[in-house]
C-alpha cells in the first residue's frame, strides 16, 4: 500500500513514530522500518506531547524499557496524536504486558523483536487506520 499524504509525499507504506529513550534501540527500529519502506519519525520520550512532531503518524512504537520514567503517561499522549500504540516490552515481563494492554495499545511485542514481526504489526496497525479513514 502506497499512501499519499496531505503534504503530497507519496511512496511509503505509511509514517511510524518510535519512541525510545536508548539512541541505540531508536537507530535499530528506524533502520528496520526504513528499510521495510515506513516513513519514520524518531523521539525520545520526553519529546511526546503537543507540537512534538510536526505530521501524523499512522502507528507509534513505544519501547517501554528505555521509557520507564514516562511509561504510564505516554499511550494518552500519543492517542491525543491519533496515533495507535505499538508497545515493545521485555521478553518475561508480563507486567509490562497487562499494563500496556490496559492503557489502550493496540499491539505488545516482546524484545528483542524479530524484524519480520515487527514490521507485520506496524503492517496490520497501518492497514486498520487506513481502512476506517476510507470508510
Amino acid at each position: 500500500m502506497t499512501r499519499q499524504y496531505a503534504n503530497g509525499t507519496t511512496g511509503s507504506r505509511g509514517r511510524v513514530t518510535v519512541v525510545a529513550d536508548d539512541p541505540a534501540v531508536r537507530h535499530e527500529l528506524t533502520g528496520c522500518l526504513a528499510r521495510a519502506r515506513y516513513e519514520t519519525i524518531s523521539v525520545g520520550s520526553g519529546d511526546v506531547g503537543p507540537g512534538s512532531w510536526a505530521l501524523p503518524s499512522d502507528v507509534a512504537i513505544l519501547d517501554f524499557g528505555s521509557c520507564a520514567d514516562h511509561q504510564h503517561t505516554i499511550p494518552g499522549r500519543l492517542r491525543r496524536h491519533d496515533a495507535p500504540v505499538i508497545a515493545l516490552v521485555e521478553a518475561g515481563c508480563m507486567d509490562s504486558v497487562v499494563r500496556a494492554l490496559e492503557m489502550g495499545v493496540e499491539d505488545v511485542l516482546t524484545k528483542p523483536v524479530d524484524k519480520h514481526e515487527l514490521t507485520a504489526a506496524v503492517q496490520r496497525v497501518v492497514e486498520r487506520a487506513y481502512a476506517k479513514e476510507v470508510l
